[in-house]
């Protein structure tokens, strides 16, 4: 008896071996192929990756091929986040947190942090 799963879930993929995984993807033609994660011939030790020591971010980039990890609002907001970080750290070397812009600085940073839940 075989069993198929198909999923795009990378709790699920980090389960299973890198042989137990088969990645269809279509030619520009809209042929079927099957996309390859191990070098010379299908064998259970060389494999490029192994899900199971793969962080979820790491299988849906690598194994999923998804080429983007938020939506460019967010990348705009870390980047706005970023920047807000780059000011504070400058302001602490000069020791100038007591300061009214470094009291903005870290709500605006607080604030940005909440939205993109990337920290507490």
């Amino acid at each position: 008896m075989s069993v198929f799963y198909a999923t795009h879930s990378p709790i699920i993929a980090s389960s299973f071996d890198p042989w137990e995984i088969v990645e269809l993807k279509f030619t520009e033609q809209g042929k079927i192929y099957r996309e390859v994660y191990f070098e010379g011939e299908n064998h259970i030790d060389n494999y490029k990756w192994n899900p199971k020591f793969m962080r979820w971010d790491d299988i849906l980039q690598r194994v999923f091929d998804l080429q983007d990890d938020g939506s460019p609002l967010r990348r705009e907001k870390l980047n706005e986040l970023a920047t807000y970080n780059v000011k504070y750290r400058k302001l602490e070397k000069k020791g100038e947190l007591d300061k009214p812009e470094a009291k903005e600085i870290i709500k605006n940073i607080e604030k940005l942090s909440k939205e993109l839940s990337t920290w507490n």
